[in-house]
């Protein structure tokens, strides 16, 4: 199963988008938020090749503008769309998702075989309270979790997931809330990760470029910043 970043803070390619938020598709059909603006996700989704035909599940990590602004177009143009999100999305957003089935999500669940959401967490941000979920899937060489923010603390996201589906987590990727947090933290967070089974790391949008760069320090190959328009291979 392939990932595809449809969305980013940088691209690899000059002709593609990029800015603040996320958006990455899971194999086909599954959509992992919906990034900062849809007319952005639109041109990408075009210029890499990606029918929006196909998508029939979209998840949104957490309720930031961010991570669903562009959700609504897409939500228009296809009905019947699965949304699998958290309560203060569905309650906020209720009459906009009106003609679609949406899942208020609590604990795991299975989005598609092989792609489970992890389950929306509540944690205090900016001294207000957030629930927040990533996507798990599961490949031959362990657990891939793909997080939208990692609000609730990426320690924390991986050994719960590890715990639920007693398999390790073998790869991060996404969003991982670091650019506030100085570099002792990042080399002590990395040391952990690896101690926990962490093998790959695929840091973008809110890790910062810092951290970013001490996370290259600490992983060498086995991490690769992610960028609108990459593809990676999830076995």
């Amino acid at each position: 199963m392939d990932i595809t970043v449809i969305f980013e803070k940088d691209s690899q390619d000059k002709g593609l988008h990029c800015g603040w938020g996320i958006a990455y598709l899971i194999g086909d059909e599954v959509l992992f938020d919906a990034g900062e603006k849809y007319e952005y996700l639109a041109d990408n989704f075009k210029k890499l090749g990606v029918s929006t035909d196909a998508i029939r599940h979209i998840v949104i990590s957490h309720n930031h503008w961010d991570h669903r602004q562009g959700i609504w177009p897409l939500l228009k143009e296809h009905g019947g769309m699965d949304l699998w999100v958290c309560e203060d999305f569905a309650g906020e957003f209720k009459s906009e998702l009106q003609g679609h089935t949406v899942h208020i999500v609590e604990g795991v669940q299975p989005v598609i075989p092989g792609v489970f959401t992890s389950g929306c967490v509540p944690v205090q941000y900016k001294n207000k309270k957030i629930c927040e979920q990533a996507l798990v899937i599961k490949g031959k060489e362990g657990l891939c979790v793909v997080c939208g923010c990692a609000h609730p603390g990426l320690i924390d996201i991986v050994r719960e997931v590890t715990e639920y589906f007693e398999v390790p987590v073998y790869a991060l990727l996404g969003g991982f809330h670091l650019m506030d947090k100085d570099a002792r933290f990042v080399r002590y967070l990395s040391g952990e990760l690896r101690a926990m089974g962490v093998k790959k790391i695929f840091p973008g949008h809110c890790t910062g470029y810092d951290a970013i760069k001490i996370l290259e320090e600490e992983y060498r190959e086995d991490c690769m910043t992610l960028k609108t328009g990459m593809k990676i291979a999830v076995s």
